[in-house]
């Protein structure tokens, strides 16, 4: 550890906003979570202030990056020179420098694509397809691979068993631009009669796409609308059947034991949702795009509503991917690099 080096603090670096949503910082406040447990406070550079409100309202010291700030690591570097933190979590597309850091800390990266070089300490993808990349590292990178480290909090590691509410938990991120979310309530309430919808309105909706889902909640009374939701894990586990896009929401949803329908929300979502898909833990609903998602998705639902063993079958293939300890074993690997 560097002389002079602020031993308890870690910085974190992290995406958020309507184009990103809330995948990275969720992931991020959860790995914070569990090295607080361990002595380590976590400080938080995020884009925008809505990122900053949201993990100031976590509990977790926020400075929010301005435009010019988001695309590269000049913030991280001024940061770690000012404040001599005792290591760097980077979570962010937009970091495409890293290798021209010199930190002189150790560098901690949650990725998704394996499309930069990447000589740091760790790196981190919990997807399911993430073991067979193929990553450019330095010969001491650590690469924690696969869903044994995705970032769940403990509390996933033991859940109740669950049982039959007739009900179905629609969540598609912190944003909603397109007004997907919209598209697939109107086409369930019409499919399944008698059964009650929770739906989560993210922070970064546009105003049109609540002014929708809210005409809806008001003339369907088996709708209520979700917002400002920290802690989705009791709509999860209160959900017989879960639909939600490729990223963070579905490695929760699926710990939990619902059965998932995962829709691709971006292209990056692809390799994750067919890889857990080919384990047998989720349903792979297709890309968001097209006019035929309500048609496809309606099918999907239809048989999926009317097979309780499937669903089970669903939900238990899930709990053996994902058993709720990957922030522990993250937490660990960065503990060690410390020293």
């Amino acid at each position: 550890m560097p002389t002079g080096s602020n031993a308890s603090t870690i910085l974190m670096r992290v995406d958020t906003g309507p184009d990103s949503g809330l995948g990275h910082v969720r992931r991020c406040l959860v790995l914070a979570g569990e090295l607080g447990r361990r002595g380590l406070d976590c400080s938080f550079l995020v884009p925008g202030p809505e990122g900053a409100a949201y993990v100031s309202g976590a509990g977790h010291e926020a400075l929010s990056l301005g435009a010019e700030e988001h695309d590269d690591l000049r913030s991280v570097a001024e940061y770690v020179d000012r404040r001599h933190p005792a290591a760097v979590v980077i979570d962010s597309y937009r970091a495409s420098n890293v290798d021209e850091l010199q930190l002189n800390v150790p560098v901690i990266v949650l990725d998704d694509l394996a499309d930069r070089y990447l000589p740091v300490s760790i790196v981190v993808n919990a997807a399911a397809h993430a073991p067979d990349l193929k990553y450019a590292v330095a010969e001491r990178t650590q690469l924690l691979l696969g869903t044994e480290y995705a970032l769940l909090e403990t509390q996933y590691a033991n859940l109740p068993d669950r049982t039959a509410s007739g009900r179905v938990l629609v969540t598609l991120g912190g944003g909603d631009s397109d007004g997907l979310t919209v598209r697939i309530v109107d086409c369930l309430v019409g499919l399944l009669g008698g059964a009650r919808f929770d739906v989560v309105v993210g922070p970064f909706f546009p105003p049109s796409v609540i002014a929708s889902l809210e005409d809806v909640s008001r003339s369907n009374g088996g709708v209520r609308l979700h917002r400002d939701v920290t802690d989705l894990r009791p709509l999860y586990a209160a959900s017989e059947l879960v639909i939600t896009g490729g990223g963070q929401t579905l490695l929760e949803a699926a710990a939990t034991g619902a059965a998932c329908l995962a829709i691709k929300l971006a292209p990056n979502q692809r390799p994750n949702i067919e890889g857990l898909a080919a384990s047998g833990a989720i349903v792979d609903a297709g890309e968001s795009a097209g006019n035929d998602l309500p048609d496809r998705l309606g099918r999907i639902v239809r048989d999926l509503w009317s097979n309780p063993a499937e669903r089970e079958r669903l939900g238990a293939a899930a709990r053996q991917r994902l058993d709720g300890r990957g922030a522990e074993r993250i937490a660990d690997a960065v503990c060690e690099v410390l020293g």
